[in-house]
């Protein structure tokens, strides 16, 4: 997987953390961003691979990143999220997004710079409204290493992929709700075809477990 889009994942992790941390009003993370910010450095750097999906790497790096931003993403109740999920959970979360990504893709439904761009000047708004979310981003910043303008820039390939997801989801579930389910039963058939989607590939997945 190209660095590009492996920064841009984690770019968009911090993003949505932030903004659920000063939703739920909880305190500001400052160490844990500034530490979660360093981790993005290894995103540069070769790492165990883990799986591989059509070539595209899972790499140990990218599974400790992303384990340490669901520690610090908040429940339906507020409370913090302390325990990390186990490797094989993350791995496998990987996969799905990677193979969810190329169904969409085939299905020629990929994001257009029209829909790239609204989403960014979104969050650029968002970060512009709330303090405390530019606060967090700037620590984030700092400790990765990175300036500003590179940030929005890889931003948009992570934007590119929820945007492209999100049009695939949306075909799917009126393709569902067209058969005659309702919207509770095409949600769960969606969740359903995500969840079935490492068993579908699954001969296009190697996985490198024992290398961590």
């Amino acid at each position: 997987m190209k660095v590009r889009r492996i920064i841009a994942i984690a770019g968009v992790t911090l993003l949505s953390f932030t903004i659920l941390s000063h939703r739920a009003g909880g305190p500001e993370p400052v160490d844990k961003l500034a530490y979660l910010g360093s981790l993005s450095t290894g995103y540069y750097e070769d790492s165990a691979v883990l799986a591989t999906f059509q070539g595209q790497k899972v790499t140990a790096s990218m599974v400790s990143y992303k384990q340490e931003a669901a520690s610090m993403t908040y429940s339906s109740d507020g409370s913090i999220h302390a325990d990390k999920p186990p490797e094989k959970e993350v791995v496998d979360q990987i996969l799905r997004a990677m193979i969810l990504l190329y169904e969409a893709e085939r299905a020629g439904l990929a994001a257009t710079e029209e829909q790239i761009n609204a989403d960014i000047e979104e969050q650029k708004r968002i970060a512009a409204e709330y303090p405390e979310v530019r606060e967090q981003l700037e620590t984030y910043w700092e400790a990765a290493g990175m300036t500003e303008e590179t940030y929005w820039t890889l931003l948009r390939q992570s934007s590119y992929e929820g945007l492209t997801v999100a049009n695939f989801r949306a075909v799917l579930m009126t393709e569902y709700e067209e058969a005659g389910m309702t919207e509770e039963e095409a949600k769960a058939a969606y969740e359903a075809y995500k969840n079935g989607l490492i068993e579908t590939h699954q001969d296009q997945i190697t996985y490198y477990l024992d290398a961590s």
